[in-house]
């Protein structure tokens, strides 16, 4: 018994030996585009060309000149890159939030969709946790990606759960068009987000939100809306929501293939609201801070801006050389080799604002401790509704401690 146990180690060691170790190589595609072979974007385009990313002189090393603010909101862009293929560094992105929160006075944490990249479960529950220690500290507000499944972000958003509890309404319920409202010191804030997918029914309902609640400053999360161009997107542009099709279900009443609308609809269907002030989006992949200002039907100023810096995380991987992801899901572990070749730049986007309604962009990177180009360290400003204004006779109430 013994000589056949011993017999069968040996045959075991052979094998090892003799059958090759699949390796993992990088295959290059046209236009500078790349694949891995064995990962989840086999037979699949790793996203874009070269971009600036690449070039590593436009690190800035020296921190910006924010000036005195009162309070901050916190903006996550698509961070389905980081959350699915350097999954490592996603909680920092967290961390930059939390461990900030008392010393900036952050209020309010944005998300811009594309949580996820494949729409996994770990990919959610990654996404989960991290929102979960955010929601000890501040409100936040998720947006549905076109990379994020309805089913799944029900599921870990919607329902009973702790989000949902949160808001104080939603349309028919879904986690991925939802409403809430806050106040800091001497401003009040209604945060109203859609689906990837919007239509006529979506931005109705929009508006009668935004109506319903003129003494709040309104701002609109989305998934698209601005462009490359730095303009509301147009039907017909690359990667915009018109190039899809979907059902919705209103009052078990199917539309079937009913188009998306784009940016430039959804501007033109709620910019008929005196207090609407801002309207943010992600998607379209931009290196920079996208930022388009329109002038609203009744004279008001709104503030467009694009925060999806994930070309970055992407560019600085495929600096080191060969670009090799690593991914926490089972399924594609065999034939992976190694750690990261490059660290994620992890971009986080802090708006700082002033009770003046003077709003300062940071655009700063949470693994390089450094800031992505001088012309992204910007501000503006815009015209808030505060107690002192009291534009429809309400008695507003100043946050206690603040």
């Amino acid at each position: 018994m013994k000589k056949l146990r011993k017999l069968a180690c040996v045959l075991a060691l052979i094998l090892v030996l003799v059958i090759p170790t699949p390796a993992v190589s990088v295959v290059g595609l046209g236009g500078g585009e790349y694949y891995v072979p064995g990962s989840p974007m086999i037979n699949e385009k790793a996203y874009i060309s070269p971009t600036e990313g690449d070039d590593l002189s436009h690190w800035v090393s020296t921190a910006p000149t924010i000036g005195n603010y009162d309070y901050s909101f916190s903006v996550m862009g698509d961070i389905q890159i980081v959350n699915n293929y350097f999954p490592d560094y996603l909680p920092s992105m967290f961390d930059y939030v939390v461990d900030n929160a008392e010393a900036r006075n952050t209020k309010f944490c944005f998300n811009m969709g594309d949580i996820t990249d494949k729409d996994k479960i770990y990919e959610w529950e990654a996404a989960k946790a991290g929102y979960d220690r955010i929601a000890k500290k501040m409100p936040y507000v998720v947006v549905r990606g076109n990379h994020d499944g309805r089913d799944n972000m029900n599921k870990y958003f919607g329902g009973n759960s702790a989000y949902m509890n949160m808001v104080d309404g939603s349309y028919m319920g879904k986690s991925y068009m939802t409403y809430q409202t806050f106040s800091v010191g001497i401003h009040k804030y209604l945060v109203l987000s859609l689906d990837w997918f919007v239509d006529e029914i979506h931005l109705k309902w929009a508006n009668d939100v935004i109506s319903a609640h003129p003494d709040y400053n309104a701002i609109v999360c989305v998934h698209c809306f601005l462009g490359k161009s730095e303009t509301p997107t147009v039907a017909g542009e690359s990667g915009t929501q018109s190039k899809y099709t979907y059902n919705l279900d209103v009052n078990n009443t199917p539309y079937e293939q009913n188009p998306s609308l784009d940016g430039n609809d959804i501007w033109n269907a709620l910019k008929g609201n005196k207090n609407l002030k801002l309207i943010m989006g992600g998607h379209i992949s931009y290196d920079d801070v996208g930022r388009w200002q329109g002038t609203g039907t009744n004279g008001n100023i709104v503030q467009g801006l694009l925060v999806c810096p994930q070309d970055i995380d992407v560019a600085l991987a495929r600096t080191a050389g060969d670009w090799h992801f690593q991914t926490t899901d089972p399924a594609y572990t065999s034939g992976m080799t190694g750690g990261y070749y490059a660290k994620p730049a992890a971009i986080m986007t802090t708006l700082y604002v002033s009770n003046s309604g003077r709003f300062f962009v940071e655009h700063y990177s949470v693994t390089r401790n450094q800031w992505w180009k001088s012309k992204n360290q910007f501000s503006f400003n815009l015209d808030l509704i505060s107690i002192n204004d009291n534009p429809t006779g309400s008695l507003y109430t100043p946050v206690i401690g603040m």
